[in-house]
């Protein structure tokens, strides 16, 4: 039986002992049946394969599926051959070819009118796009297939359709959470807890209780969130599920450290921290030891403190968890500056910025690839309206045709020399139509890739001067804490540390980050800078650099710390420019750099 958990946003995959041997019995089937019973015995190894969670056999398999499905024309299988290679590129994070798979299922949904199908894909497509953050797409999809199950899936009990509720409203609730719609998230949430309640659905009530629990811990409201939190926990011994007992008791655990409970707090840790170890869950063990490593230096328990770091940056190293390896450095330079360990402390510090750096690239890489995967996705599916219109195009002059070829049959006798002259007037005004609306189609395309390309430049440019802000911020951060070590450090020591400062004020000021700011900056605005270099003389480098922020809408203190000085210096730096400029008192400076090509 096919598809009945298919709204799910998140699930961890439960690889059941039946799994196997029902993969072996499709297997010995291979070799047994016809050719074109074997896409249906594919799809199901793919979809074993990805609840294991192994998806490059996955896809193989799924390949094989839609090969044979397309070659003897069936259309359902089609379609889950489709679905299947679509999770298993959602699940490596390759979106843009998850959503093209995805649309592919849909037209076949469609196509034969097989509402479950639809809804099914519709719900999928809602997670891709959630995935890229692109949270209105997102919602649509789900909103659609929301639509459809209210309306009744054909040959679905009034039970099961109120449970497909209850995973999309949680499916929407997650997203609005992830937009930072609290309220919003919430309502929905337990619009499905009250759902789930009604079917008896004691997981559905505790994942429901958990979700609406971390809504409350976000709004600073630790009360509420621990009584949810404790409430799923009940739930979850009752289920004996002790992988989702370790995250309420870390969820447990984290609210009583921000109330002030310490005790309890290091109870609830450590019973999570045991439970993960157990089931051999490294990446939540991880967390577990630092938020107790957090909350010993809290309570002066230094010695379990640097215990649990070097367990957290042991298994961080063995398992590459970068940020949290970085995290425990950070900690690990509280710990020996507390201990008044400063040479230490100074080796935790550099370790935790080279650790910042990597994590910093990786996340930079992150990003431009969902950029990426935002324009490929949404240059694809302009390409599929287009395809689609011209589909209709040429739909509309077959029914044309076949109207005037009727009516040349009823009175091609009398006036056939009319027609013969008709006709060919006609086809000569299709042929220039057709020509007029070819350019004008090229036009549309050439201005919708033009706009999309300025849009990404931009993108480029936002993300590149968000990046240097950060990283200024993060080195002033790191020159203050070694300018307040400074004065506890011996002589040596304070050479070390003067010299890391000059380093970290020159990598303030990077010439580097500035040349490619402006390499990006000039393919946005290519003639910013020569236009106001024609418009004042007097022009310094600085003052470029300081139009070009004001002109990328960046405040003040933004500005500053782009460009390491002091808001009082910027505001001072913005009168010179004005006065360069020769703008009167009454003109905004931004309003002015705004309006230049």
């Amino acid at each position: 039986m096919r598809g009945y958990v298919f709204f799910l946003f998140l699930m961890i995959p439960m690889i059941l002992p039946a799994q196997s041997a029902k993969e072996d019995s499709l297997l010995h089937l291979i070799d047994v049946k016809p050719e074109e019973e074997l896409p249906f015995i594919y799809n199901e190894l793919a979809s074993i394969k990805s609840n294991e969670e192994k998806f490059r056999e996955s896809a193989h398999w799924a390949e094989l599926a839609l090969k044979l499905s397309e070659k003897y024309n069936l259309p359902v299988e089609q379609y889950y051959a489709n679905y299947n290679l679509s999770f298993v590129h959602y699940h490596t994070g390759i979106i843009d070819t998850s959503i093209f798979y995805a649309n592919e299922a849909l037209s076949i949904a469609k196509r034969i009118n097989n509402t479950y199908l639809i809804a099914r894909i519709y719900s999928h497509l809602g997670n891709a796009y959630s995935r890229i953050a692109a949270f209105d797409k997102s919602l649509h999809f789900f909103f659609e297939s929301l639509k459809i199950v209210e309306d009744t899936i054909p040959n679905t009990s009034a039970e099961k359709t109120l449970y497909y509720k209850s995973l999309l409203l949680n499916n929407i609730g997650t997203a609005y959470k992830n937009m930072g719609q609290y309220e919003v998230a919430l309502n929905y949430f337990s619009e499905s807890l009250t759902n789930r309640k009604q079917l008896n659905d004691l997981n559905g009530i505790a994942s429901c209780l958990q979700n609406i629990g971390v809504v409350y811990e976000h709004e600073k409201k630790f009360d509420t969130a621990l009584i949810l939190y404790q409430e799923a926990l009940k739930i979850r011994d009752s289920l004996d599920q002790y992988s989702y007992q370790a995250e309420l008791l870390l969820n447990i655990g984290v609210v009583y450290m921000e109330t002030g409970e310490f005790g309890k707090s290091e109870k609830q840790l450590n019973e999570a921290a045991e439970i993960f170890r157990e089931v051999d869950r490294k990446r939540l063990l991880v967390v577990s030891y630092l938020k107790l490593a957090g909350l010993k230096l809290k309570t002066g328990g230094y010695d379990s403190a640097f215990s649990y770091l070097s367990k957290s940056i042991a298994i961080s190293k063995k398992h590459n968890y970068k940020i949290y390896e970085r995290d425990a450095y950070n900690l690990l330079s509280q710990f020996y500056t507390a201990k008044g360990e400063y040479e230490k402390a100074l080796e935790s510090r550099n370790l935790q910025m080279t650790l910042t750096d990597s994590v910093f690239s990786a996340e930079m890489a992150t990003q431009v690839a969902e950029l990426k995967a935002r324009y490929e996705t949404e240059r694809m599916e302009k390409e599929i309206d287009i395809l689609s219109k011209e589909n209709e195009i040429k739909q509309l002059k077959i029914e044309r045709k076949s109207t005037l070829v009727y009516i040349l049959i009823i009175v091609a006798v009398v006036f056939v020399l009319l027609l013969v002259v008709a006709v060919l007037l006609l086809n000569r005004r299709r042929l220039r139509q057709k020509q007029i609306n070819s350019e004008l189609e090229k036009s549309k395309l050439l201005e919708h890739k033009l706009k999309e390309e300025n849009e990404h430049q931009s993108k480029q440019l936002t993300t590149h001067a968000l990046n240097m802000l950060q990283k200024n911020k993060l080195l002033q951060e790191l020159d203050s804490d070694l300018r307040s070590f400074s004065p506890r450090a011996d002589d040596g020591l304070k050479k070390k540390i003067g010299d890391i400062r000059r380093q970290i004020n020159r990598n303030m000021n990077s010439e580097k980050d500035w040349e490619l700011f402006r390499l990006y900056f000039e393919d946005v605005n290519d003639t910013f800078f020569n236009t106001l270099q024609n418009q004042s003389t007097e022009l310094t480098s600085g003052d470029l650099k300081l139009a070009a922020l004001i002109r990328l809408n960046l405040n003040i203190k933004e500005a500053a710390a782009l460009l390491n000085i002091s808001p009082d210096s910027l505001r001072k730096a913005r009168y010179r420019l004005r006065k360069k400029l020769g703008l009167n008192e009454r003109e905004n400076l931004a309003d002015y750099l705004g309006r230049i090509a």
